[in-house]
């Protein structure tokens, strides 16, 4: 006679109940006009959820009852029926198969390794601890595989506990770094803003100058002065000197009006007073 594997496991996948019902409410046809008068209901129970279908025959939007065959699925992922019909939640708990209970548990199927080495050992205490709770002394070598037993749970639980610490730590350092490279991103965020108001300044000073470059060039071309540089221009009428030098006096005072200068020195982009 074949005798069971003691390793074997059973693990229930998925139980299936099919109900024939009357009476229950129409429920609204999801995927058209219309709804479905239940005549058949089916629910799949698995560990993740539960699915329904609704079977019937669909009623017109006008409450027209006809023999068209309708369907349509429901799902309820851990159990949150929220989106169901009232009665179809009721039928679905109320309906649902007890848990099935299999020897070994599940987890020991797929422990492998350590895993498997310390459901062993607890199995083992367990047993020892139950000699003890209903009065049975131990022998010398059962009391030594208690304390062995112990001593490794208080080293793992130790190990785990360093781990754990050792964890926090590197998460804090971690959220350390990230605020300080914000505090990074922020300051080179306000240099780059400080150095586009430069450059502002700096295009209306080389507008300014251009234009009046541009306007003492071609006016020289239309007249010989025998003191270039000196005299208004001949065509125009303006010393364009005279204007170079306005420009750079005016970009002078807009730059000290928004660069101040400093206790270093003449303010630059990035050395900016404390506002």
């Amino acid at each position: 006679m074949n005798q069971p594997d003691p390793t074997a496991t059973v693990t229930m996948l998925e139980q299936f109940v099919e109900l024939r019902v009357t009476g229950r409410p129409d429920v609204k046809n999801k995927y058209g006009s219309g709804h479905i008068r239940p005549s058949e209901v089916s629910f799949r129970y698995r560990a993740g959820g539960v699915r329904a279908q609704v079977y019937g025959r669909w009623v017109r939007a006008g409450g027209e009852l006809t023999d068209a065959p309708c369907s349509q699925d429901y799902a309820a992922h851990e159990g949150d029926m929220t989106d169901w019909p009232e009665w179809l939640a009721a039928d679905a708990k109320v309906h649902a198969p007890a848990p099935v209970l299999v020897s070994p548990p599940p987890d020991r199927a797929a422990a492998d390794g350590d895993d498997t080495l310390r459901w062993l050992r607890r199995e083992s205490l367990l047993v020892l601890l139950t000699r003890l709770q209903r009065g049975r002394t131990l022998t010398e070598d059962d009391a030594g595989m208690l304390r062995q037993h112990v001593e490794t749970e208080m080293c793992e639980a130790n190990v785990a506990r360093a781990d754990a610490q050792r964890l926090g730590l590197m998460v804090s350092e971690y959220g350390e770094g990230a605020s300080q490279l914000g505090d990074k991103l922020r300051e080179a965020r306000a240099v780059l803003a400080e150095a586009n108001e430069v450059m502002d300044l700096q295009k209306e000073f080389l507008g300014k100058l251009r234009q009046g470059v541009l306007s003492a060039m071609g006016h020289r071309e239309d007249e010989d002065r025998a003191d270039e540089g000196q005299d208004p221009c001949a065509v125009c009428g303006k010393d364009h000197m005279v204007q170079l030098l306005h420009a750079i006096e005016d970009a002078d005072a807009a730059w000290a009006a928004r660069f101040p200068a400093t206790p270093d020195g003449p303010a630059r982009p990035g050395r900016l007073p404390a506002q």
